[in-house]
């Protein structure tokens, strides 16, 4: 288990807005991979927004990073809006710092397993309330180098800190000699 804490203040993965300092783990992985993950813990962005153009949000999933223009997010995720909170599976890609696919998905809320895959140059994300019964999101097609970091990753607008838990980790891949969890 690992668990990753984003402090109450904005820490996000949007060069939109000049902001990368999520806190996460990383490593490189060379060529198709497979990462699946349990991620839990509390998704209630109830406090004060810290992102000035936005509501309060937390999110905690999956990141393959080519560079800070170049990534896609698998998240579960939540927002707090007039008193509301709502949670959706966030999966997007940013292409050249800009907004690239876009294919989030609705859900009930609370713990749920994320997968993300690469077969060459394609990467298809997925999501289970269960761990067994797996839901295929659109997949996303990139022209990146076969070397990526692959990794976890929290993200908070919200000025409560939140703290995901990373549970039931699993790589599969060629990881790069060298490089260990960052």
């Amino acid at each position: 288990m690992l668990s990753i804490e984003a402090p109450g203040s904005w820490h996000d993965l949007n060069p939109h807005v000049n902001k990368l300092n999520a806190p996460r783990v990383v490593q490189t992985v060379d060529g198709d991979f497979s990462i699946t993950v349990k991620v839990a813990g509390e998704f209630k962005p109830t406090g004060q927004p810290q992102n000035p153009r936005s509501v309060p949000s937390n999110g905690g999933g999956i990141i393959v990073w080519n560079n800070s223009d170049n990534f896609i997010r698998l998240e579960r995720f939540a927002i707090s809006r007039n008193g509301k909170v709502s949670s959706f599976i966030l999966f997007v890609e940013r292409e050249a710092g800009y907004q690239g696919a876009d294919h989030n998905e609705g859900y009930p809320g609370g713990d749920c397993y994320l997968r993300m895959e690469r077969k060459g140059s394609r990467i298809a994300g997925s999501i289970s309330l269960d761990g067994t019964k797996w839901k295929q999101l659109k997949p996303i097609d990139t022209l990146w180098p076969t070397q990526l970091k692959v990794g976890l990753a929290a993200t908070n607008s919200n000025s409560d800190p939140l703290r995901v838990q990373f549970e039931e980790v699993t790589l599969t891949g060629k990881v790069v000699e060298g490089t260990k969890p960052k």
